[in-house]
């Protein structure tokens, strides 16, 4: 009989663990923002220097969103929300790589160019993870 009640309790144990990391929420990245393509979306890893995207994702409540952009010789102008409703923080961080940070839950989206070719990789950083939860690279023509 203890048998039983000490498989139930592991049960019930694990059970309660499984609920908990089901409500867990992770941002969004919608393939269109509202500047168009969206750059932050994980299939999209090719974009065309000169043209506008949007750097959009959904920041659910419970969560956050830290995006690092690293490479060589990329340069890259902000419209939009950026520095105006305090969607995204921006944070230089060396050289040739920036940190963004969504500072709101909700919908953070800007318009964005890249000036000329460059190769750059985007590391996702969500709900405080210390090390990328996705990373991707992306090649601007």
């Amino acid at each position: 009989m203890k048998r039983i009640g000490i498989i139930a309790f592991i049960w019930i144990s694990l059970l309660a663990i499984s609920c908990e990391n089901d409500n867990i929420h992770y941002p969004e990245y919608p393939e269109m923002g509202d500047y168009g393509v969206n750059a932050l979306h994980i299939n999209k890893t090719t974009l065309t220097s000169g043209n506008e995207y949007s750097f959009a994702a959904f920041v659910p409540e419970g969560s956050n969103l830290k995006i690092i952009i690293r490479g060589e010789r990329w340069k890259w102008y902000v419209g939009g929300p950026i520095g105006r409703t305090n969607s995204w923080k921006i944070t230089n961080i060396d050289l040739w790589s920036q940190l963004l940070e969504v500072v709101n839950i909700g919908k953070a989206d800007a318009s964005i160019y890249f000036t000329h070719s460059c190769d750059i990789v985007i590391d996702y950083y969500e709900n405080g993870a210390q090390v990328a939860t996705r990373e991707k690279a992306v090649s601007v023509n």
